[in-house]
């Protein structure tokens, strides 16, 4: 079984249901969602800001990151050779600085 994302509400923190969601960017996707514990709807926002194992391949099937590459023990795709220091030396991605974070009151 696949772990599926699956928010809390924030009044009563038991799991909720996404009613819709809207994809706004390639990384950042806007939720609706509905408590069926106590009744709450509110919107919320998930956002991808990295990659902890970047994709190898584009979506048209081209291979983004030239080099060489194999399979870990957790079947994460990973570089060899003298490709890993390259790769390490790189800057992590700048943060957007246009998106807000989501801040929520905690339930008391």
């Amino acid at each position: 079984m696949a772990n599926q994302f699956k928010p809390l509400c924030p009044h009563c923190a038991t799991r909720v249901r996404v009613r819709s969601c809207e994809r706004i960017t390639n990384t950042f996707t806007s939720l609706y969602c509905i408590c069926s514990r106590c009744g709450a709807t509110w919107g919320g926002s998930v956002e991808a800001s990295h990659f902890i194992n970047p994709p190898a391949r584009g979506r048209d099937g081209r291979l983004l990151v030239p080099g060489n590459y194999d399979f870990n023990d957790q079947g994460l795709l990973v570089p060899t050779g003298a490709d890993v220091q390259a790769l390490r030396n790189r800057a992590a991605p700048a943060v957007d600085p246009r998106q807000l974070a989501l801040e929520m009151p905690v339930p008391g």
